[in-house]
């Protein structure tokens, strides 16, 4: 078998320093730092289920949260929003209990770390907007993610609620 994939840090100027701060025995999948650098929101792998959860890494204390729990599918690919109250990320589902249905695109969900627990919901309640590679605006006001349904890039304003798609057959 081999080595499960953990996240370490270490100092560029002294790679000697590299220390874990990860231990799973199913491998992180991806992660994302918090914009102050205290936290890590990171996919685990859960090796019995096949499934993937987000959980929050506490640098200073070394205390690990679970964010979701994702029955049936993957959540992956956490972004902060800028101010580090809400984490993006992106859920798909496996769906193995519909018959003759497969995997599902990617949707984007949210994580609201300033209610304890922290809640998780869908970006959007129309579930046919599909949508990955999401990056935040400077004041976390905005959204653009990539949905191949509407072939662009979507932004969309929190503040006012409005989507505006910009052609874009690759999302780039």
């Amino acid at each position: 078998t081999s080595t499960p994939l953990n996240i370490w840090i270490a100092d560029p100027a002294d790679p000697a320093s590299a220390r874990q701060v990860t231990f799973t025995p199913a491998s992180v999948l991806d992660f994302g730092v918090s914009p102050d650098g205290t936290r890590i929101a990171f996919a685990e792998r859960n090796s019995e289920t096949g499934t993937s959860d987000l959980k929050l890494l506490d640098l200073e204390t070394g205390a690990i949260q679970q964010l979701t729990n994702c029955v049936d599918a993957d959540c992956t690919t956490p972004v902060w929003r800028p101010d580090g109250q809400v984490i993006a990320y992106e859920r798909v589902d496996f769906n193995t209990d519909l018959q003759n249905v497969g995997v599902s695109p990617a949707r984007i969900w949210l994580v609201d770390l300033t209610t304890i627990p922290a809640t998780t919901r869908p970006l959007f309640s129309d579930s046919q907007i599909l949508g990955y590679g999401l990056q935040w605006s400077r004041d976390g006001n905005r959204v653009t993610l990539f949905d191949a349904n509407s072939q662009g890039i979507l932004l969309y304003d929190f503040t006012t609620g409005d989507t505006v798609v910009i052609p874009s057959r690759y999302g780039s």
